[in-house]
């Protein structure tokens, strides 16, 4: 999957930061490093898919970005965290 940039969902950005603080610039840098991504779900808009980026940040904190591809190759943020245990365990032996 290609991946050219991300848009944030109204709200999800500063909701994000506040919960788990993760800023905008560490979800880029998962999404432009090597992540593994996985279908998740048909998304809440017609004709969209739920997918998930699991990556490292440049300062190697494990993330899970939750997001929609837009036609224009973008990632469509609709949520941010810190990776499980287990998606770690996976991520790490893949």
């Amino acid at each position: 999957m290609r991946i050219i940039g991300c848009v944030w969902l109204e709200g999800v950005a500063q909701q994000v930061h506040q919960q788990h603080n993760i800023e905008p610039d560490e979800v880029d840098e998962v999404l432009t490093g090597r992540p593994h991504f996985r279908f998740v779900e048909e998304s809440f808009r017609a004709g969209e898919a739920l997918y998930v980026a699991l990556g490292q940040t440049e300062t190697g904190r494990y993330m899970a970005v939750f997001f929609t591809h837009t036609p224009d190759e973008r990632a469509r943020i609709v949520w941010v965290r810190d990776m499980r245990r287990a998606e770690r365990m996976k991520y790490e032996q893949a």
